[in-house]
């Protein structure tokens, strides 16, 4: 039969991140985060995983598939530092995101993603001014969105806040690179 492999097997979730409630229903879920591929940290254990099931499916090359881990975790590690060292200098620890969708590096750096939509809902306007004071608060700099989602509401909260708005793509490719833009943003 098929057998199936759980690339995130030993990652710890982030909960509370996705409303998947009723229509009104403005509190946050008790669903694990499905983003958490963005994060060094679990890329290497998805790695890890991923090199641990070719190599039970294809014992033959183990060996293969472990040194490529290995020079992939190079990669990952440095890639890691340099976020590291970008993050240290940011003004402020917090951004502002449309979808949340950067949970993950956001828990492993100590910073506050502060997530403005609510799928493809419109906000209320008590929501808008919590999210707006969360924001000046934390003097945010950055807002980052998704372009999958209508702009329209970013672009108003990003101009009553003064933040730069950032287009981000979560499920691009290259993760790697779309990590070091958000870095490089959180950093100016």
């Amino acid at each position: 039969g098929l057998k199936v492999y759980n690339s995130a097997a030993g990652i710890e979730p982030v909960k509370g991140t996705h409303s998947h409630g009723h229509e009104g229903d403005e509190h946050q879920g008790d669903d694990a985060d499905p983003h958490v591929w963005s994060s060094y940290i679990n890329a290497r254990i998805i790695s890890r995983n991923i090199a641990n099931a070719l190599s039970e499916l294809d014992p033959e090359y183990a060996e293969v598939y472990h040194s490529r881990l290995d020079s992939l975790c190079v990669v990952i590690d440095k890639a890691e530092n340099a976020f590291a060292d970008k993050i240290a200098s940011a003004q402020s620890k917090s951004f502002l995101i449309w979808h949340p969708s950067l949970s993950y590096i956001a828990r492993d750096y100590g910073l506050q993603q502060i997530a403005v939509g609510q799928e493809s809902k419109e906000i209320s306007p008590r929501k808008l001014r919590e999210i707006i004071d969360h924001a000046e608060a934390d003097s945010v700099k950055v807002f980052f969105f998704q372009r999958e989602f209508d702009s329209r509401q970013a672009e108003t909260i990003s101009g009553r806040i003064g933040t730069r708005l950032v287009t981000i793509d979560p499920l691009a490719y290259d993760w790697m690179e779309q990590l070091n833009m958000i870095s490089d943003e959180l950093a100016k």
